[in-house]
């Protein structure tokens, strides 16, 4: 079965979808004897990171695994956050 990393990338950022992330964006490379991803999540304002961590980590990478399955999976995820934007003072 071959699976287009572009669509792959498309469907594990859509299961991303996750309360506190504002976009997700995942990048995938085909090696050998596994798949790299590369996931970048942009939390929200307020957001907690290691609730989001803990979500993706129970929700998204098992879906992730199971939909490539044979092959392994590494992932690398980097969290950004938003500092809140101040305005120009006159």
């Amino acid at each position: 079965m071959r699976v287009r990393t572009r669509a792959l990338a498309q469907a594990i950022a859509g299961h991303a979808d996750i309360p506190g992330v504002a976009r997700a964006r995942v990048r995938l490379s085909v090696r050998r004897n596994r798949i790299d991803a590369e996931v970048l999540m942009r939390l929200s304002p307020g957001a907690d990171p290691g609730t989001v961590t803990r979500e993706l980590a129970r929700e998204v990478l098992p879906w992730a695994r199971a939909a490539v399955a044979p092959r392994p999976i590494r992932v690398d995820v980097r969290l950004a956050m938003r500092t809140g934007h101040i305005g120009r003072v006159h």
